[in-house]
């Protein structure tokens, strides 16, 4: 009986010195998806602010529009309560320059330095494309390579850019940093990809077989090389597409290094 009422009194002492949710466990250390419709909500969640108590350690966000309403999709890495609170903010532009300009540190976005960190959706909105850039503020150093940018239409050949293969090219040629945004435009499947490639960057990169999801548990299993899958990522990127009501997700693994 003492030993139970010893363990009641140092649940609630631990309780009033963590404040409200500090006899949460901590979280672990696998994939988990969440969904918003605002992308003041995706980054308030990324930073671990507002209703949300820890910062993502990672995460990659997609985006498809559902009648009226965006759905952004997070599929994140839990951060810790020790860890320090995000410096994401989000903007939204509607040309893919923008989107390379505002990476660049360059063209209407003014911002002082490049953005090093950042992840990319998008989607088809009436007549135009809506780009949800969430990047990471600071002081970053403007980087030796710039990002660059490449519409495709076939699934098989964004595989085949990120590895450099194709006529005339080669490794030389892989993509070591990729943000990929997919959105539907008049009928058509387009693929964006945002990507940074050359000297001082990583080359010994392996873009696997691209996996499509019916929905985020599926990938977060994938991601997790929880059953029916055998391996964990490494390393991804994933966009979604409508199909019907719901989100399909195309997942690019990449198992290098």
């Amino acid at each position: 009986m003492q030993r139970i009422i010893f363990c009641v009194v140092s649940m609630v002492l631990l309780s009033i010195l963590l404040g409200p949710g500090g006899c949460t466990p901590a979280p672990d250390t696998g994939w988990r998806w969440k969904q918003f419709q605002i992308p003041f909500d995706v980054m308030n969640f990324l930073n671990g602010t507002g209703p949300h108590q820890f910062p993502v350690r990672d995460a990659r966000v997609t985006v498809v529009r559902k009648g009226r309403q965006f759905e952004f999709t997070v599929f994140y890495l839990p951060g810790r309560v020790e860890q320090p609170k995000g410096r994401w903010a989000w903007m939204m532009v509607t040309t893919p320059e923008q989107v390379y300009s505002h990476l660049n540190g360059s063209g209407p976005s003014q911002r002082p330095a490049a953005v090093e960190d950042t992840r990319i959706c998008a989607a088809w909105e009436n007549d135009h494309a809506e780009y949800f850039i969430f990047y990471k503020t600071g002081t970053p150093v403007q980087p030796a390579v710039p990002w660059d940018w490449r519409k495709l239409t076939a699934i098989g050949d964004v595989v085949d850019f990120l590895n450099g293969n194709g006529p005339g090219r080669g490794p030389s040629f892989a993509v070591s940093i990729a943000r990929i945004a997919a959105l539907e435009k008049n009928g058509t499947l387009e693929y964006h990809l945002f990507y940074k490639r050359g000297a001082g960057l990583k080359n010994d990169v392996t873009w696997k077989e691209q996996k499509t999801s019916p929905g985020p548990d599926d990938a977060v299993n994938y991601l997790n090389g929880r059953e029916p899958y055998k391996q964990p990522v490494k390393d991804v990127e994933i966009c979604a597409v409508s199909s019907g009501e719901n989100a399909v997700y195309h997942i690019f693994p990449n198992q290098s290094g």
